[in-house]
């Protein structure tokens, strides 16, 4: 199926559905790939909104790709404190993206409670970012979960532009040395990482 979609945009480089058909798979894209196909569309789609939106993605995409420096940010958080992730060197960080209304990110987590419990200290912490426009709403369902990590806002989607998110829930695990070491896993594969790395 993907060689066939690949070869349909090849094939058919001036075609809408080409052009719909890359900004639907661009969400299971690197960086570099995304930029690799955007190449394939004819030069009539250049100044097309969805191409340069992809353009901007691929490269928020690069910027986040593993192996390199986490963007840094600087936010309030949920019980007013203010918080920059690169005060967190040293330790491993686990990011968590997601939503109040996201019933996937509200089923995963169980999971990440567990880890924050057998894991969390001075070598690892949970942060989770909300991507909730209501803020009431963001505070309910954090009463409802009773979620014993941080948590902060990111209202105006400024954190998640920067770690390319376009869809929750999005997990990234950083290192002690500030770097990205994975992006997208989720329950059991969360899991053996977090255990590969900590030896239990």
């Amino acid at each position: 199926m993907e060689q066939a979609e690949m070869n349909y945009i090849r094939t058919y480089p001036a075609s809408i559905l080409s052009l719909r058909l890359l900004n639907y798979k661009s969400a299971r894209m690197t960086g570099q790939q995304l930029k690799d196909a955007i190449t394939l569309l004819d030069t009539c789609f250049n100044n097309d909104p969805q191409v340069i939106r992809m353009r901007e993605y691929a490269e928020d995409l690069n910027r986040t790709e593993e192996g390199v420096p986490a963007p840094d940010f600087t936010v309030t958080a949920e019980d007013g404190s203010s918080f920059t992730l690169s005060a967190e060197k040293g330790k491993y960080i686990l990011l968590d993206f997601w939503a109040s209304w996201c019933a996937p990110c509200r089923n995963e987590f169980p999971n990440i409670a567990r880890l924050e419990k057998k894991y969390g200290g001075e070598k690892f912490k949970v942060i989770g970012i909300s991507l909730d426009k209501n803020l009431d709403k963001w505070k309910q369902a954090l009463k409802e979960e009773g979620c014993s990590w941080l948590q902060l806002s990111d209202q105006n989607g400024k954190i998640a532009k920067q770690y390319a998110v376009l869809t929750i829930p999005h997990i990234v695990l950083i290192s002690p040395e500030g770097k990205i070491v994975s992006k997208g896993l989720r329950k059991d594969a969360l899991a053996d990482k977090l255990s590969e790395i900590f030896g239990k």
